[in-house]
């Protein structure tokens, strides 16, 4: 009977402090994002060949930045380009 005081004030505390730090942490992530993705543009380019090959096929599963409509599957005239 004595716990729900705190646990009322714990949940009002807690709720809006986490959705700011998340709020946040989610802006200076995508800003960093941004940065990363202009400063490594087009350096698959630069990877020999097989390991372009290696690449693309871990893009499938590893998240690279992309919007998601950009996202497509990459095919071996992809790769040529």
């Amino acid at each position: 009977m004595a716990y729900w005081p705190w646990s009322l004030f714990w949940t009002v505390l807690n709720d809006p402090v986490r959705k700011a730090f998340l709020f946040i942490y989610h802006h200076i992530h995508d800003y960093l994002q941004e940065i990363s993705d202009q400063a490594f543009k087009g350096v698959e380019n630069d990877l020999p060949r097989d390991a372009q090959a290696h690449y693309f096929r871990l893009s499938r599963f590893v998240g690279n930045g992309r919007a998601e409509e950009d996202k497509r599957t990459r095919t071996s005239a992809d790769m040529t380009q």
